[in-house]
């Protein structure tokens, strides 16, 4: 039980520090499109458990930015971010690839991992 609560303690405290540096991230990447447009993509799809939603970013360069979010509901049936998508660079990926680079550097010691994890650093993957 002692093991099992930790590993849940863990978990919270990732999921805050992917939840924070995430939203860092792609705030500071939205800002460089200061006075741009937003709409949602008609090709957004949804059901009762998931959903596809693709945002178009307008810049006066002409061609809009792609964004995907993919969504799906939890067991408490609320929507939940699972994955996002930036102009075909999936961040899902990325960031696994990274933890899994971390583990290694800190010898699967999950709470050194959580504890140096920095979302803004892309290139350790």
């Amino acid at each position: 039980e002692t093991g099992r609560q930790k590993l849940r303690d863990q978990l919270e405290r990732f999921t805050e520090t992917m939840r924070s540096g995430l939203v860092r991230t792609y705030s500071k990447g939205l800002l460089a499109f200061g006075g741009s447009r937003v709409e949602i993509d008609d090709a957004s799809s949804a059901d009762d458990r998931r959903a596809t939603i693709k945002q178009l970013i307008h810049s006066d360069e002409g061609k809009p930015y792609v964004v995907v979010y993919q969504m799906a509901r939890d067991r408490d049936g609320r929507w939940q971010m699972r994955n996002l998508i930036v102009e075909n660079v999936n961040l899902g990926q990325i960031y696994r690839s990274q933890f899994e680079a971390a583990a290694r550097r800190y010898d699967g010691d999950l709470d050194a991992v959580i504890s140096n994890w920095d979302v803004g650093t892309l290139d350790e993957a």
